[in-house]
Formats: C-alpha cells, structure tokens, sequence
C-alpha cells in the first residue's frame, strides 16, 4: 500500500473507477448490491452521476437518506468503494452513519479495508455523527475482525437494533462505534 485517499463518487471519476465495480460481483456474502455490475459506460456515467447529486443532498427526500459514496485508491489505483448513510427514522435524522463497503476481490486481505474503514471514521467525524453503525452477516470472518480492530462493538443481543435486523436480515447482526 502506498498513499491511500478517500475520493467522493463524482462524475469525473467514472471512467477511473469503472474497472473496479465491475470486478466487483453484483450479489456477495454481504446484502449490498452492486447494481453498478454490469453497466455500459454510458450507463455507469450516469449512475455515478446519481451518486454524485445524492452527496450533495439533491436527491434527499422522505425516503432516502443523505449517502455520499467513496473510492478507496491506492495511489491512481481505486481498491474498493465506502458509503456513510445519514440514519433516518420516520423522517428524523439522526446524529449516526450506516457504513457499507466493498473491497475489490483482488485486493482482500490486504489491509485495504481497515485502513479505508478508519478514513472513513474520520469522515464521519467531520460531519459531526456521534456513532456510525455496520450491518454484517454473521459468517463473515474477515468483515467482523475489521471491525473489532476498528473499535466497533456488537450491539447487545436484546436490543431493538439487533431485534430489527434479525427480523429484517437472518443471520446479519449490527455493530456500532460511538465517536
């Protein structure tokens, strides 16, 4: 790894970071979606477009929540992508994050995603959030060690949070970090 940076999704970079969503499947062990998989040029120009209006808050209403998307690069080299997702509740929003990320197959266990992870930790700090929150499939070895190292802690199994997401994702558990 050399200099790693985090870069908001933005129009311009569409054609650097082409290769990297499609090397990434579309459906993986996580519940992300990479509906990028699979896109023409055009198409991912365009969705990368979207991405880029939805961090400036153009696309917010009732339903979805502010999102800023980000690539990971190692150097000129993009690695993996990172979402911080303003929490929303009823229309409330909250001081906290979602997190989601990917990291490109080829690059895995590599150091890339904990070191994308707390970059993005600063992110969020720097948008005032008082905790950021990761949902993760229980089996997912490698994603929940990051984590750990990150400081995250799993929600207690009898909270509401941990309720919901058992009841909305089998075999998925939540963890948090307060900043």
């Amino acid at each position: 790894m050399s200099k790693l940076k985090l870069k908001k999704v933005t129009e311009k970079l569409s054609d650097q970071i082409y290769g990297l969503f499609q090397e990434i499947p579309r459906f993986e062990e996580t519940q992300d979606e990479n509906v990028a998989n699979g896109l023409s040029r055009d198409e991912f120009r365009k969705y990368c477009c979207i991405l880029e209006m939805a961090s400036k808050n153009i696309l917010i209403s009732y339903v979805i929540s502010p999102m800023t998307y980000y690539i990971l690069f190692d150097g000129e080299t993009p690695v993996g992508w990172f979402l911080l997702k303003t929490e929303k509740l009823r229309n409330e929003v909250l001081h906290s994050g979602h997190i989601g990320y990917t990291i490109s197959p080829k690059k895995r266990n590599m150091g890339y995603g904990t070191a994308g992870l707390k970059l993005l930790i600063q992110e969020a700090k720097k948008k005032g959030y008082k905790q950021v929150t990761v949902t993760t499939d229980d089996t997912n070895t490698p994603s929940i060690k990051m984590l750990k190292t990150c400081g995250f802690k799993k929600f207690p199994k009898n909270s509401k949070i941990q309720k919901i997401t058992k009841a909305h994702y089998e075999g998925m558990s939540q963890y948090y970090l307060n900043l």
